[in-house]
């Protein structure tokens, strides 16, 4: 345990350090003035020095720099005179003949190439003729450079009649580039009157001037001379560059480059310069303009090597100076040893007291605090005046805790030890802080208790590590129970009760409620269950999961973003307004919202109470969401256990469903699996029909395939039906069935493919068609029956016809020409004087004739004679004529192509039959205009008849409702084995076809 410092020892301290000072610091201060004096002297030597050695090296390099300038101008001269010397007068004369007349001349040609040819040597690569005009080239010697600058320069000597410099440059299209400088001068006549020419001498300048650059006078690691001048906003570097590792020729550097040498040069004029050259090193330099250019010769030396011999000796001055000091230095410093090993023993001691982890204080017999650390001070939030001789403990105690001590203290100050004891002490701004409290007494030589020496140690984090621990023992506690309660079987509604119930009660929060997200336009969540102490808080609150105020607290923000939502304070947490005076007089100081997640989203949240702030530890947060996700899991089972049972009792009800539907189906259904190579295998699955018709059991027929059931001579075309209802998926065939007993079954069969399991299935019903058969084969005789009956009437009426149209015409007619034979005699016997007479025997004349005309006519539609007598073509054409007089709004048109066949008996009776019932048909029903008719022969020796009309059209059955005039055609047609057609188009008309075969005879002009 540690003590407080003895106030002797702290005042002995004291003293020596004083004695310390007052000792040394006469000494000290001469010699802190001695070493700035003897420092301010070197410095002004050394900037002194520097300075001239400075104004040394801008005279030297002013002088490079001049010399250099010199040597460019002489060499540019050199080679202004060199023009000078090709321009004579009889290069001038030459060009002049070759330009008027002579430019076929070979001598000429000769003559100019050779005067131009004596100025080329290693330096000059081309001498050329241009023209003034356009810059284009007239002669050369050498390899001429063409360009649009060379061009330009060439106009411009010739327009301003002056010698012009082209400057350096590099062709960019050639990799291995070549410098070039280019000098133009007009060349003209010897009066000089006509500009004949520009000459253009073409330059390396590689060759003398570049070298006359890098020679330096002197040895030098980093000095060199540059040529430069500018280009836009750039600077660019003619000649080589000493420093640069590629050795390229030309650098071009932006003139906004920070600190650059050539930049200063061209823009401030300067001469002397201390900037960085192209490689941002810091160069001294002078810099001068060469006349007639726009070159600048540069001269320049990296400033580490112009002071390096001036840098060494200051060093070696400094070092010298700084190693006197270090030697005071030293022996000041052990001087001053053991005095500061004293001085450090005691800074330390006093920093573990006043800064030590815990608080110290000491207390009188009365409880004052007569000594207290920095660190208790900083934890109870006092001063040190406010405290010492001033503060009793008592007086930091919480009523509970001064009880305590006022029992403990007495027996402390007896037996001078206590330890462990827990305090809680009121800090100034009225906050609790639990401590833990060991102490010791003082006492003096005659074991009076002088004062205490006590440590106080802060327990807050453990009182609450404590509290977190049981929150966390209480969290897993309720996580078993809730467990334990998802495995009850409990329905959903019983299941939210129970866990609200245990977060109360086993959890040892206030209140716990669950809410269910609702789908109407407010999105209210709808508390489904509750417990604990809410005092109607849920009743009057309102909350929603829409992204509103009422949707932004911790429920609805939990179900909205599916993410638990912890609130550690409802005083502070302004997302809380609405209900924050509510959740106060609850109680409710924190809360945490758990939303219930399970594979469709999230189904629910469960919101839980405390009534103490940030009540909520992380670990207590992550075992409430194990909690929640365990009550989502246990929903989404009992969700998934009630869909079971329903999908469950749904399946057997279904099953017993199909089974009775499929055992009460009145036709045979048959399911077998289709092989691969198409043959059929066993049947798999048989109803209750197909063991009744077949008569076998079935498990009979489970152990069977369709080859037992059917008659051999059906087995060959059991792969071809395999076939046909693997490609079509669905069939109809009939098929003949073996039963039990061997009697054989007519069956109609409809297959379907299906897919069960991967595997090919065909699920057939099958159908006994015995009766259906027997009552086809009793329909179709019954239906000839009825033909033949039919045929038979239509004969008998035929002949009652003809024996009828015969009465009348042979006895009715005769007796009217009888009785008219007799009016006229009777007419002539009567005496002229009776004038009525005539009249009377007139009128009564013309009525025997229309009587005898109506029997007539009535006898040619019962039977006309003409189709006995003249054949069907006659009896036709008196139709349509008699047809056309009657109805003499309809146009008939007749075509009969029966040449001089006579066609009567059966064929021509029904021909004419029916061409006369389709004339009635058509005054009746058609209201048409126009008919066509066409009877004739066919190749196959069939007499066809065609009828069509353009009236309104009708269907057959608007026939059938009003007679039997179809039928009755259609009856005639097929009982001589014809055939029948009726075609109609509302609004287009009727067409009537009708094929009638002829025995060969008729064909061939036979009468039948």
């Amino acid at each position: 345990m540690a003590t407080s410092i003895p106030p002797d020892f702290r005042q002995s301290a004291h003293r020596n350090l004083a004695g310390f000072d007052d000792g040394w610091r006469p000494l000290i201060i001469p010699l802190y003035l001695l070493a700035v004096a003897i420092t301010g002297i070197c410095f002004y030597a050394y900037s002194t020095a520097r300075t001239a050695m400075t104004q040394s090296i801008a005279a030297d390099l002013e002088a490079i720099a001049g010399l250099k300038r010199v040597q460019v101008e002489h060499w540019l001269a050199h080679k202004h005179q060199n023009l000078d010397l090709i321009s004579n007068a009889q290069l001038s004369i030459d060009l002049q003949q070759w330009l008027t007349g002579g430019a076929d001349n070979p001598l000429l040609k000769r003559r100019l190439l050779a005067q131009l040819g004596a100025a080329l040597d290693d330096e000059t690569r081309s001498v050329s003729l241009l023209s003034p005009d356009d810059g284009r080239l007239l002669l050369t010697a050498g390899e001429h450079r063409d360009s649009s600058a060379i061009r330009e320069q060439t106009l411009r000597s010739a327009r301003q009649g002056i010698s012009v410099i082209e400057d350096i440059s590099m062709p960019a299209e050639n990799n291995d580039p070549v410098m070039a400088i280019g000098f133009f001068k007009p060349v003209h006549s010897t009066d000089g009157g006509q500009l004949l020419a520009v000459i253009h001498l073409n330059v390396d300048p590689s060759q003398e001037l570049f070298p006359l650059l890098r020679d330096w006078p002197g040895a030098s690691r980093t000095a060199e001379t540059q040529l430069l001048r500018r280009e836009g906003d750039d600077v660019l570097f003619l000649n080589a560059q000493r420093q640069r590792g590629d050795a390229t020729r030309q650098v071009r550097l932006p003139l906004a480059t920070t600190n650059l040498l050539a930049a200063k040069l061209l823009s401030d004029d300067e001469h002397f310069l201390n900037a960085d050259d192209y490689r941002g090193t810091a160069v001294m330099a002078y810099g001068l303009p060469v006349a007639g250019t726009a070159w600048f010769i540069v001269t320049k030396i990296d400033r580490a090597e112009a002071y390096e011999r001036f840098d060494m000796v200051a060093t070696i001055t400094a070092g010298l100076f700084g190693a006197l000091l270090l030697v005071c230095s030293w022996w000041l410093l052990a001087r001053r040893r053991s005095e500061m090993a004293q001085q450090a023993n005691f800074a330390e001691i006093e920093d573990l007291y006043q800064n030590a982890p815990c608080g110290y204080h000491s207390l009188d017999r009365n409880g004052v605090i007569v000594r207290i650390n920095d660190t208790e001070l900083g934890m109870l939030g006092y001063s040190r005046t406010e405290v010492l001789g001033r503060m009793s403990f008592q007086e930091l105690l919480t009523p509970a805790s001064l009880q305590q001590f006022l029992r403990q203290f007495p027996r402390f100050m007896e037996t001078g030890e206590v330890r462990d004891l827990e305090f809680d002490l009121i800090r100034k701004d009225g906050t609790h802080m639990p401590v833990l409290v060991n102490s010791i007494a003082i006492k003096d030589g005659k074991g009076n208790y002088v004062m205490s020496r006590s440590t106080v140690v802060d327990i807050t984090q453990h009182k609450l590590a404590e509290q977190a621990q049981k929150r966390l023992e209480r969290a897993l506690g309720l996580i078993e129970e809730c467990n334990m309660a998802l495995l009850q079987n409990l329905d959903e509604l019983a299941l939210f009760d129970t866990i609200c119930r245990l977060v109360v009660d086993k959890g040892g929060y206030r209140m716990a409620w669950v809410g269910i997200p609702g789908s109407d336009a407010d999105k209210t969540v709808h508390v489904v269950s509750r417990h604990g102490d809410e005092s109607g808080y849920l009743d009057q609150a309102r909350f929603s999961w829409a992204d509103t105020p009422l949707g932004r607290g911790p429920s609805g923000t939990a179900i909205r973003l599916a993410k638990a939502q912890v609130n550690q304070d409802f005083l502070g947490n302004p997302t809380l307004a609405p209900w924050r005076e509510a959740a106060i007089r609850c109680g409710y100081q924190a809360s945490i919202a758990l939303p219930l997640i399970g594979q469709d989203g999230v189904s629910g949240m469960l919101a839980i109470y405390s009534a103490e702030p940030n009540a909520f530890g992380e670990d207590e947060v992550e075992l409430l969401k194990e909690l929640a996700d365990n009550l989502a899991f246990g929903i989404h089972s009992l969700r998934l256990g009630c869909a079971h049972n329903r999908l469950k009792n749904s399946l057997s009800m279904t099953r017993n469903h199909l089974e009775g539907l499929f055992n009460s189906i009145r036709d045979a259904i048959l399911i077998l699996p289709l092989r691969a190579d198409g043959s059929p295998g066993n049947f798999v699955e048989v109803n209750d029909e197909a063991c009744r018709y077949l008569g076998y059991q079935r498990a009979e027929l489970l152990a069977m395939s369709p080859l037992d059931l059917e008659p051999p001579e059906f087995h060959a075309s059991m792969p071809m039906l395999s076939e046909r209802v693997r490609q079509e998926r669905s069939i109809i065939f009939e098929r003949v069935h073996l039963a039990k007993d061997g009697r054989r079954i007519p069956v109609e069969i409809s297959a379907s493919v299906f897919k069960q399991n991967g595997e090919t299935m065909v699920v057939s019903l099958v159908r006994d068609i015995t009766e259906r058969k027997l009552a086809s084969q009793q329909l179709i005789d019954s239906a000839n029956e009825l033909h033949r009956l039919s045929a038979n009437l239509e004969s008998v009426r035929e002949e009652e016809r003809t024996h009828l149209a015969r009465e009348l015409h042979d006895e009715l007619g005769q007796m009217l020409t009888a009785l008219k034979m007799d009016l006229a005699l009777l007419g002539k016997a009567i005496p002229a004087r009776i004038k009525e007479a005539p009249p009377i025997l007139g009128n009564m004349s013309a009525m025997i004739d229309e009587i005898l005309g109506a029997v007539r006519r009535i006898a040619a539609d019962l039977r006309p004679m003409m189709l006995d007598e003249l054949g069907l073509k006659a009896a036709l054409e008196w139709l349509a004529e008699d047809f056309t007089k009657r109805y003499q709004h309809i146009k008939c048109n007749l075509v009969i192509a029966l040449e001089d066949h006579l066609i009567n008996g059966k064929a021509g009776i029904a021909a004419y039959r029916i061409v006369q019932e389709c004339l009635t048909n058509i005054v009746r029903h058609a209201q048409a205009d126009k008919v066509h008719i066409a009877v004739g022969i066919d190749q196959q020796h069939r007499l066809f008849i065609t009828v069509h009309d353009n009236g309104r059209g009708a269907q057959e059955q608007d026939f059938r409702k009003n007679g039997f005039g179809l039928v009755g055609m259609r009856e005639r047609v097929h009982a001589l084995g014809g055939q029948f057609s009726f075609e109609s188009t509302p609004g287009k008309g009727c067409s009537i076809d009708v094929t009638i075969p002829l025995p060969r005879y008729a064909a061939e002009g036979k009468t039948q």
